[in-house]
């Protein structure tokens, strides 16, 4: 399709972002398009369409005249926001009539000669009778209020009924129960034949405005409603109130149901009520299951947008009669664009600007709430059987796409008529589509095929088939809801059409190829709307699938370079992935301590589905794409970069890889047992499979956690470097034989062999997903436990479970993994809570119900001797588990064992259920109930296709003993007794001796290298012997075979052993670890939530107390000393030798010529770091030099490619216990640019950032105007920020992004600069950055009007979805 805009001779092709037409000297103008799509379901009917024209030097009115070059008559037009000086036309929009066949065309010539008599037939008409205007014809008649004054809570509504033929429907008003109406003023803002425009404004108590834009147009069956709401909110209960009488519905319809396709059900009664069931997922689809009242309110309600396609919120609604002489009466959203609720809502909009429906007493209403917002609609009122037989016809053209191999045939599909005016009228309507530029010449620029083959199997007539029959084919049909075209739907985009277009595309024949990048590039503009993918004025969700769709126009970019609009679709893929980034990542939570980047959408699969469009899924296949398009990296962001932490922090202990060995088993390799060392090639880290289709066991790193690496390289090469140690470049996730191999097209421009740097992984807590507790990190010792626990917000398939799994347990140790689940369990497999995974649930309202959702407040306790963390339940008024449950914690002892703890409430009978499972072909760990025994028939085994597990019911609080160390670990003064049933010595109930057994809550252990004595109760816990004293809740007393004596007193207030003893007042504040070696001295860790005093006996009398290496003043008397304990963690030792340092960092390292120049910071003062280095990726060390300062140039001479630098904080001889390595690239080149710029526009100043380089010595950021050649250096340092004062002519970003919706934008005094950055080290300054500029309009530079804060309150955590007291606040502390 093309628009062409002629002058006389001079044939100027008008490009998408061409803001006005110009008459020249008077000269003629033509208006021309060309349907070069020529597909069944493009055919636009005939359409009010209108272009702006500027008169150079003016013409009189009278003289224009417009003719249908076709047919070679005149053809009626309007003009409108006319502006006139000196009785001359400066300026005007011209509106006419148009259509566009299939494969047809339609031509315009306005001309200046004089005007041509013409009559419009059938024209509008406005007359004012009786306080009122009727505007229209004798097909449509809209009835308006005149102005008036009003003095009550009633008054008549801006529409006040419509009227077709001789039949009037509506008598409506406007109530305001708070906020009494004072004025209504109407005002004439467009009068003509073609099209009548008023503006009617309610003046509201407290100066409060409603203002509404009534527009009729000639021939259509429609109203257009277009709304502004100031100064109103929810609690002044001001509504729009449309009885329609003298109309007698019996059927209704929006949309069908979220790809429901059983049309037999699809049209309901208009008063047969609808039941929806409990939505068990998050995001809770239908809530808690609606039962509708129609006489009260419907289920279905208006809105612009459907988050994850449409159920009860479609933008249409229809309401027909049935017999002779039917009408029906439809409502749709008209500009989804202008449905603005000021509060830009999460996965979609706020209901509060909805439009509701009731039956009630034989009439039909719609409700339109007036709260503070924008809203555009149409009413639709048209005979039944016109509707039936526009539907027909439009099926037909259904079905030629469906013979082409289109998935949708018109058998399987329910739509009415209005929703085909949605479309025709609204969504595509011809007056949009003629401003999109659809062709694209063969002369211009296409990218280079970096497929070396097709893996997709197709020629060029089967590419060209897929084409014709592919989502682009089916937009007519809807957007965003069914019929019609989900985001998802574009997924053959990515994996076989792309790559189908570079290898076939000059096979085409030239209509063919016109077709083919047509409907491409059409796909480039469609995923910009805002009813196809929200983000203007709310933020669509599901975040992977509505990637599908936002993803498509950097492919159009990437296939067209040369488009007009090609650097706007980059840029709006850059902006999604940035506000997605900002709403979807969680945030780190100071007061919680919890960390932030993670992702909104599950961790085993949809956390990549989405990486996959966007990255090299499809995400990633869409920066590929954008980098092949113009060398940019989006991905590069602060977002991107907490995710990728999260992603590294995630991965589980190394794990047999089964998976990839050929001919493997579950388990561990033959020959290997456990305590062996975990080879790379055999021994892997995975994910755990929380969530849908995470297959059970273990997810493998795709290839999209390298990509990210890669992606955040030059932006912060740190986190970078931690996600390539993760391992090698993975598969693609679900990638199938046939599909397109974008790894392949990777790997031609990126490098995949980069081992990064060890990250040393601990202990962590995430915010919104849970706890990961970590020992024996990189070694034949490594485990890691993974407790879930996700918290209210946006979610996306965690799991229809359990709340997502809350309360889950993964774990994996020496090499094995000892959970697992059925492959849709923790979830899409809707079951009960804890069906066939290892958790716990108390009995509550029928039901075992998990710790459930809740956010990570307690703290996490790393103490090295013992490790402690802990789940809450949720209090207060959405009383999920609580006071049932109290609790779910681990105390995890070394690397041999931990201890769950499920503490239950005061309740005596509080019954419970243990179930842990596991992969077939893998074993249980050692298991031991420590509390009460089960009853033997309180045992169920279970199995599926791939797992097994078991339940075990008992009552109260439950003591967990679980480790990998079998018969290794073993529980003293008792004896076990197996489970029958289960036929497995691995797991067992602690039986006590009869004589000598301990109190409850106190358990020896025998562990490999020590024997134990464990505390653990919800109470507590009061134990003296001879030789121990422990009053608290939880602790550990470990006896080394070595002779130390290790202490752990997390919950509790004194705790002692063989002398050694340490007590505080308050055991809820402090948790604190000591070890006593064999010669005396202590050392240890501890956590203090407050500043906390803590007494110490058993101390030998020569020695110095140091906290993080410094000296305490405290004085031992008589074996005792009383320490002052700061707030945090902190190191704690006493000895009579010199303190052990804390560790030092490396924090930069500068590339010179022939050396680099090392930082670091030391903690600790006046003390000397030992510089070391390694050449094989950290296994091996070589010292450099001891020095004290910083920096320190080292010699390049001998090392090659890639080193690591690390600084071992040192005091005398005495070495601090770790020291993170830093990566070295040995090169003689300058430096890569920074990525990831990011501005944000001011009145005459922008504030830029960007990313971070290694070896970089200093910045430069260049600037120029737009359109100079030479840039000019406006900073330089070693800042990776600036704010530039000096940018006169700047303005802040316009309220709409993209040049369509700004093309008729005062630009005057604007002017617009252009930044790059560059790098510089000692071999040079690099390559500049890809340009980024201050336009205005830019999508890039563009924000939406909310808060940029990552928001809890998403739309399905809001009534109608949930109860308001279900809601979380709107945002997290801090």
């Amino acid at each position: 399709m093309k628009t062409r805009i002629i002058f006389f001779f001079l044939i100027i092709v008008a490009s998408c972002i061409q803001a006005q037409v110009r008459m020249v000297a008077g000269q003629p103008v033509l208006f021309e398009k060309q349907d070069v799509i020529d597909l069944a379901t493009y055919n636009w009917p005939r359409t009010l369409i209108s272009y702006v024209v500027v008169f150079d030097g003016g013409v009189k009115e009278e003289m224009l005249s417009l003719t249908d070059k076709s047919q070679g008559v005149p053809v009626p037009f309007q003009l409108s926001e006319k502006v006139v000086k000196n009785g001359f036309l400066q300026r005007a929009r011209v509106s006419f009539f148009a259509a566009l066949p299939q494969g047809g065309k339609y031509a315009y010539e306005l001309v200046a000669t004089g005007r041509k008599p013409v009559t419009v037939d059938n024209p509008l008409a406005v007359v004012s009778e009786d306080g009122q205007f009727s505007i229209g014809n004798k097909d449509m008649t809209v009835y308006i209020p005149a102005s008036q004054s009003v003095k009550a809570g009633k008054a008549p509504a801006p529409v006040l009924s419509v009227q077709k033929g001789d039949r009037k429907i509506g008598n409506n008003r406007l109530y305001a129960h708070r906020k009494n109406v004072e004025w209504i003023e109407t005002l004439p803002v467009e009068v003509g034949e073609l099209f009548v425009k008023y503006q009617v404004k309610y003046y509201l108590a407290g100066n409060a405005t409603y203002t509404a834009w009534i527009k009729v147009v000639q021939g259509y069956p429609f109203v257009i409603l277009e709304e502004e709401m100031n100064g109103l909110s929810k609690e002044d209960r001001v509504y729009l109130d449309m009885c329609w009488d003298n109309f007698a519905p019996v059927k209704r319809f929006g949309t069908q149901w979220d790809r429901v396709f059983d049309k037999v059900s699809q049209w309901i009664g208009i008063d047969t009520p609808v039941h929806t069931s409990y939505s068990q997922e998050d995001p809770h689809w239908t809530g808690m299951g609606w039962i509708e009242d129609p006489s009260k309110e419907m289920i279905f309600r208006i809105s612009p947008f459907g988050g994850n396609s449409v159920r009860e919120q479609p933008p249409v609604m229809s309401f027909w009669e049935e017999g002779k002489n039917a009408d029906e009466l439809g409502v749709f959203v008209y500009d989804h664009q202008k449905w603005d609720d000021r509060q830009y809502g999460i996965w979609q909009p706020t209901p509060d600007l909805s439009i509701y429906f009731r039956y009630d007493d034989n009439k039909l209403y719609f409700k339109y709430p007036l709260v503070d917002g924008s809203r555009s609609t149409a009413i639709a009122f048209f005979s039944e059987e016109q509707g039936r037989k526009a539907v027909a016809g439009f099926n037909k053209r259904i079905d030629e796409i469906a013979k082409a191999g289109g998935a949708h045939k018109s058998e399987f599909l329910s739509y009415r008529y209005t929703q085909m005016l949605h479309q025709q009228y609204a969504s595509l309507s011809l007056d949009r589509i003629k401003d999109w530029e659809l062709e694209y010449a063969n002369d211009k620029k296409q990218p280079e095929n970096l497929f070396t083959k097709d893996h997709t199997g197709q020629t060029a007539e089967s590419f060209y088939q897929n084409m014709i029959s592919s989502a682009f084919a089916y937009y007519p049909m809807g957007l965003n809801f069914y019929p019609g075209i989900h985001s998802i739907e574009h997924r053959p985009v990515y994996s076989k059409l792309v790559e189908g277009y570079l290898f076939h595309a000059r096979s085409l024949t030239e209509k063919q190829r016109k077709t083919v990048n047509a409907l491409f590039i059409l796909g480039g503009y469609v995923n910009m709307l805002e009813e196809m993918n929200a983000i203007r004025n709310s933020l669509a969700g599901t975040a992977n699938m509505a990637a599908d769709g936002w993803c498509v126009p950097m492919q159009t970019a990437y296939l067209f370079p040369e488009h007009p609009m090609a650097k706007e679709w980059g840029d709006f893929f850059e902006k999604c992935l940035e506000i997605y980034g900002v709403f979807y990542t969680r945030p780190e939570v100071r007061t919680f301590e919890g960390k932030g980047g993670r992702w909104v959408e599950s961790l085993g699969v949809y956390n990549w589905a989405y990486l996959r469009p966007t990255g090299h899924s499809d995400l990633g296949h869409s920066n590929i794409a954008g980098e092949l398009y113009d060398g940019k990296n989006r991905f590069a962001s602060s977002y991107m970069v907490e995710r990728g932490k999260w992603l590294v922090d995630m991965l589980t202990a190394p794990v047999y890889n089964y998976r990839n060995v050929e001919g493997a088993q579950p388990g561990y390799p033959e020959g290997w047992r456990p305590g062996d060392a975990l080879d790379e090639k055999s021994f892997t880290r995975q994910y755990p499979a929380h969530g849908a289709h995470g297959g059970g066991t273990t997810v493998d790193r795709p290839s999209s956690l390298f990509e990210l690496g890669e992606w955040l390289f030059n932006y912060d090469p740190i986190v970078a470097e931690n996600i390539f140690w993760a391992g090698t470049f993975g598969k693609e996730l679900e990638h199938k034989p046939k599909d397109s191999d974008w790894a392949e097209v990777y790997k031609r421009i990126h490098t995949v062999d980069n081992r990064g740097t060890n990250p040393h992984l601990k202990s962590c807590k995430y915010v919104g997903h849970g706890i990961v507790l970590r020992a024996g990190v990189d070694t034949p010792e490594e485990l890691s436990i993974h407790l879930e626990q996700v918290d209210k917000g946006p979610n996306y398939r965690w799991g229809n479970q359990a709340q997502g799994n809350s309360g889950g347990i993964y774990f994996y140790a020496q090499g094995q993994i000892f959970t697992g689940h059925e492959n849709e369990n923790t979830g899409d497999h809707i079951t009960n809570n804890l069906d066939g995974v290892t958790n716990f649930g108390v009995m509550k309202n029928g039901e075992f119900r998990t710790i459930g959702m809740n956010e990570l407040t307690a703290p996490l306790y790393d103490l090295g001797v013992a490790q402690f963390a802990e789940l809450l339940p949720a209090t207060g008024k959405d009383l999920y588990s609580w006071p049932e449950y109290q609790s779910r914690s681990i105390l995890l002892v070394g690397t041999d064992y931990y201890l769950i703890f499920d503490e239950t409430g005061t309740n005596w009978r509080a019954a419970h259920r243990f179930s842990w499972f596991t992969g077939k072909g893998f074993e249980y760990p050692q298991i031991t109930f420590l509390s009460k025994k089960a009853r033997d028939d309180h045992w169920t085994m279970a199995e599926t296709a791939t797992s097994r597990g078991f339940y075990r019911d008992a009552f109260g609080s439950l003591l967990t003993l679980v480790s990998h160390k079998k018969g290794e670990v073993v529980p003293l003064r008792g004896k076990l007794k197996n489970i029958p049933l289960l036929g497995t010595e691995e797991v067992a109930d602690f039986i006590p001796a009869k004589e000598g057994a301990y109190p409850e809550g106190v358990i020896g252990i025998r562990a490999p290298q020590s024997e134990d004595l464990v505390f653990r109760a919800g109470k507590t816990l009061e134990y003296l012997t001879e030789q121990e004293d422990f009053e608290g809740k939880a602790g550990v007393i470990r006896r080394m075979k070595d002779g130390s004596l290790q202490l752990a007193l997390i919950r509790g207030t004194k705790i002692a052993a063989d002398g050694l003893g340490l007590s505080m007042e308050a055991g809820d504040e402090v948790a604190i670890a000591l070890t006593r070696a064999v010669d005396e001295t202590l050392f240890g860790t501890f956590k203090a939530l407050k500043v906390t005093k803590v007494t110490l006996t058993g101390v030998t009398p020569k020695g110095t107390f140091y906290i993080d290496g410094v000296a305490q003043p405290v004085r031992v008397k008589a074996g005792q000393a009383v320490l002052t304990l700061p707030a945090g963690q902190h190191s704690l030792e006493y000895t009579a030798g010199k303190a052990m340092p804390l560790p030092a960092e490396i924090t930069d390292v500068e590339y010179e010529k022939n050396h680099f120049l090392i930082y670091w910071q030391n903690p600790n003062r006046l003390k000397s770091v030992r510089l070391e280095v390694s050449v094989d990726g950290g296994k091996h060390w070589e010292t450099v030099t001891t020095t004290l300062h910083s920096p320190y140039k080292l010699s390049k001479d001998g090392y090659k490619d890639k080193i690591h630098i690390r600084a071992v904080a040192m005091n005398g001889k005495r070495a601090a216990s770790s020291a993170k390595e830093y990566p070295v690239y040995v090169t003689g080149e300058a430096p890569h640019y920074p990525e990831g710029i990011w501005m944000k526009l001011d009145d005459n100043q922008v504030e830029i950032s960007w990313g971070k380089v290694l070896g970089v010595q200093k910045y430069r950021l260049y600037r120029r105007v737009k359109g100079e050649q030479e840039f000019r250096l406006i900073y330089e340092g070693k800042a990776n920020c600036f704010v530039d004062k000096t940018a006169a002519g700047v303005c802040k970003a316009f309220a709409m992004p993209g040049s369509l919706d700004n093309r008729l934008q005062d630009r005057h005094g604007l002017k617009v600069y252009e930044y790059a950055v560059a790098s510089v080290n000692g071999n040079g300054e690099g390559a500049l950055s890809p340009v980024e500029n201050t336009d205005p309009a830019s999508w890039k530079n563009w924000y939406p009007a909310v808060t940029l804060k990552f928001k809890r309150q998403s739309a399905f955590w809001m009534p109608p979805y949930m109860s308001a007291n279900m809601s979380p606040e709107k945002y997290y502390p801090d």
